[in-house]
């Protein structure tokens, strides 16, 4: 085998690699959006859906969820607190992260790509 086909190949596993990384980086990414978004809706959700529900299988669902804040009773969202502010900044920070990992993800397919044609 020829160096030049031996260095192109252990460089095309390092980007593949890489690009995994990226792939998986990006899950873990949208998996902490999704629990910072339902962190920052859940008790505007929940009581919006338990006024369609008895008392009865409220109290179930709260026991089944095991939501560790007893909402009994908090039917107000403050929308303008400074909990929300920091949620709403981590979302963006976290949406930031995504599309950086996702920019590093089209380079590296690119790189890929250009290894196997060049």
């Amino acid at each position: 085998m020829e160096r030049d086909a031996i260095a192109r190949a252990r460089r095309g596993r390092e980007a593949q690699d890489a690009l995994e990384f990226e792939r998986q980086r990006e899950e873990l990414l949208l998996a902490q959006v999704a629990d910072t978004v339902l962190a920052a809706e859940r008790a505007r959700i929940d009581s919006e859906a338990f006024t369609h529900m008895t008392p009865e299988d409220v109290a179930l669902v709260r026991e089944l969820l095991a939501d560790p804040i007893d909402r009994a009773g908090d039917d107000e969202v403050d929308a303008g607190s400074d909990e929300d502010t920091l949620e709403a900044d981590e979302i963006d920070r976290l949406l930031g992260e995504i599309e950086r990992s996702r920019a590093n993800q089209r380079a590296l397919e690119q790189f890929v790509e250009a290894l196997n044609h060049a």
